[in-house]
């Protein structure tokens, strides 16, 4: 198994990653805990032989250790949760590095197909235009919440507020949500 340095510890202890991010349905994601034997750097490539590889982009935020792979073969760029679908769940630990990486990929030359966890497949510029709309929709987020930000509100109350400025699902409000909401606080030098 083959993961980032800053993923391990929730790769090989599933349980210790839910009690830190208690995700809706996390054990329905996942198999278990495994052991990692290979540790993972941005810039890498992975050889996967008959001249195909793999480049590791690192691109953090959604968590410290999350990485996108580019297949250069084909220009397939798989960018696993990076991407942030508008009107849906978004799960990100740090606001900043989000963005960064999230310009990172828009920097990736001649994408022809992005493939990410939660929404189908684009090609060439609907790969981009993907990209920047997931800019605009945590840019909106954090507007958002600088909005309505108010140092004695509940955690779980400015979500709840948050959701309803931006027009989202009511049943997006839980405690993994909420820590999107404490990132941007965090990004705005505030505190909970």
């Amino acid at each position: 198994m083959a993961i980032h340095e800053n993923e391990k510890t929730w790769l090989e202890d599933v349980d210790l990653q839910f009690e830190e991010r208690p995700i809706p349905g996390f054990y329905n994601l996942v198999g278990g805990s495994v052991i990692v034997d290979k540790m993972l750097q941005d810039g890498e490539v992975i050889d996967l032989g008959n001249g195909l590889t793999l480049e590791v982009v690192h691109t953090p935020g959604h968590s410290k250790g999350s990485v996108s792979l580019l297949f250069r073969e084909d220009n397939a760029l798989f960018t696993g949760d990076a991407i942030i679908l508008p009107g849906d769940l978004p799960i990100y630990e740090d606001y900043e590095e989000t963005i960064k990486s999230l310009q990172k990929l828009k920097e990736v030359k001649d994408i022809r197909l992005l493939l990410s966890s939660w929404d189908d497949l684009k090609e060439g510029e609907k790969a981009y235009e993907s990209i920047e709309t997931s800019l605009k929709c945590l840019r909106r987020i954090h507007e958002t919440v600088a909005k309505i930000y108010n140092p004695v509100t509940d955690l779980m109350e400015l979500c709840k507020q948050v959701v309803v400025e931006l027009g989202l699902p009511p049943t997006l409000v839980n405690p993994m949500l909420a820590k999107s909401i404490a990132a941007n606080i965090k990004a705005l030098g505030k505190t909970i």
